[in-house]
């Protein structure tokens, strides 16, 4: 079964990697995700939190999207850890306002249930990659010290790519939908 459950994940990856060529994000995640399921962010991006189902997973993947082009996901490895699969990965594009290349490095842990991702962690340091060894018990996780920690620069870049992306999308259309958020609204003056 596990071997199984890491082709699941790659073709989820492949899946959304299309989707964020097309932007039919939908297609992609009720293909590929379970309906259930449960998103934990590492806490890189002000999209820090849980999101749920796959209204929850499109808005995630969504406001990614929104703040690069030509965004894209590269597995590193895919690591099979019985009922998840851990992967090491690189995601990134060009920022969209200032086209600074932008990349970072993550880990995820996906749980598979009835044959479609079903919880999906995310870490972003090392320490806590590590710690996900431990405690799913993966023999190794080869991870180099190379792009463990996004540039500084980098990382502010993409910030502020998503909180624009944030203003535009509040100004110019469901700003009941948006949570909110004190930060965002004091940067919507750009």
């Amino acid at each position: 079964m596990s071997q199984e459950n890491v082709e699941i994940v790659k073709r989820g990856y492949e899946a959304l990697n299309e989707a964020y060529k097309t932007g039919d994000f939908l297609a992609a995640i009720r293909a590929t995700v379970h309906p259930d399921v449960v998103l934990r962010t590492s806490g890189m991006f002000p999209e820090t939190g849980e999101y749920r189902g796959h209204e929850g997973i499109r808005e995630f993947a969504a406001n990614q999207a929104d703040a690069f082009e030509d965004m894209s996901l590269r597995p590193e490895e895919y690591i099979d850890a019985g009922d998840r699969v851990v992967v090491p990965l690189r995601f990134g594009g060009k920022a969209r306002h200032t086209g600074i290349p932008v990349e970072f490095f993550v880990v995820h842990v996906s749980t598979i249930r009835d044959g479609k991702l079903a919880r999906l962690d995310m870490y972003q340091t090392k320490e806590q990659a590590l710690e996900a060894r431990r405690a799913f018990g993966v023999a190794r996780l080869p991870l180099s010290a190379k792009g463990m920690i996004p540039h500084a620069k980098a990382e502010v870049a993409l910030r502020l790519e998503i909180l624009r992306g944030r203003c535009r999308r509040r100004r110019a259309s469901r700003p009941s939908r948006l949570k909110a958020n004190l930060a965002v609204s004091s940067l919507c003056h750009w």
